[in-house]
């Protein structure tokens, strides 16, 4: 939670003392992007099957690294990469490492912000737990909507709200799977 609040506060305070750019950003000759952010994923519910049980996990903290390539104005794709630490109620902790794509939409919303819905794929890797004993793999899907402030010369401030899931995943012992489990994001992205 303290996350989430000092987020919020860089947020608040890169958009009201922060000069924006002299001149619109011209989102539509942008080429690529390159980005990196810090936030908080909230608690969540993993199942284990077997021995078919499930346990919640706490708020942990998620860091990602993004660069996209724009293909057109109103769209991108791209490949993140991105960390999740979390604990189990019984005090596992459990680091998650996804990598994979995402494809977004671009949508200007004034000449200093874009609007970007997306979606994400990916392959997990999840280590130290006791619940499963060894590493476990897994698909990833999710959606997420990212806002991109400009402030100046392709420098922005970045910030994203989204879900994960792993809907199919396990290792050779156990099947291990998760649904929807929300995070919040914010950043710093270059793009030229």
């Amino acid at each position: 939670m303290r996350t989430l609040i000092v987020a919020t506060a860089v947020i608040l305070f890169c958009l009201i003392m922060v000069p924006g750019a002299s001149h619109a950003y011209e989102w539509d000759k942008q080429q690529y992007e390159l980005g990196v952010k810090i936030g908080t994923i909230f608690a969540g519910e993993v199942w284990i099957d077997p021995p078919d049980r499930s346990f919640d996990t706490d708020s942990g903290t998620m860091f990602a690294l993004r660069a996209d390539s724009v293909v057109t104005p109103k769209m991108s794709m791209g490949m993140f990469i991105h960390q999740i630490t979390n604990s189990t109620g019984g005090g596992d902790d459990i680091t998650t490492t996804g990598i994979g794509a995402t494809l977004k939409l671009r949508l200007t919303a004034s000449p200093d912000l874009q609007i970007r819905p997306g979606v994400l794929f990916g392959y997990n890797f999840s280590i130290g737990s006791e619940a499963f004993k060894e590493d476990a793999t897994g698909m990833e899907v999710g959606a997420f909507v990212e806002a991109a402030y400009h402030l100046q010369d392709g420098h922005m401030l970045t910030g994203e709200l989204g879900f994960v899931a792993q809907p199919v995943g396990g290792n050779s012992d156990i099947d291990m799977t998760y649904g929807p489990t929300v995070y919040f994001l914010i950043g710093y992205a270059f793009g030229k």
